[in-house]
């Protein structure tokens, strides 16, 4: 199966427009594309589908930004 985001460096977290509810996605949405994704998505606390999804890279080890 083609992953385009692997769960070792991305996560995906979903937000809701309409409550502002958040929440992270499981691993297995990252081998969905992410349009896809998108309209496939209801929101958990208000059933509505303003939904928008957020991929962060969470690949860059021990980096802490503005850390010396």
């Amino acid at each position: 199966m083609f992953e385009p985001f692997p769960s070792d460096r991305f996560q995906i977290t979903a937000y809701c427009d309409a409550c502002v509810h958040s929440a992270g996605l499981p691993a297995l949405c990252l081998s969905v594309p992410a349009d896809e994704l998108r309209r496939r998505l209801r929101c958990s606390a208000c059933d509505q589908k303003q939904v928008q999804i957020r991929i962060q890279y969470t690949g860059a080890g021990g980096f802490l930004y503005g850390r010396q």
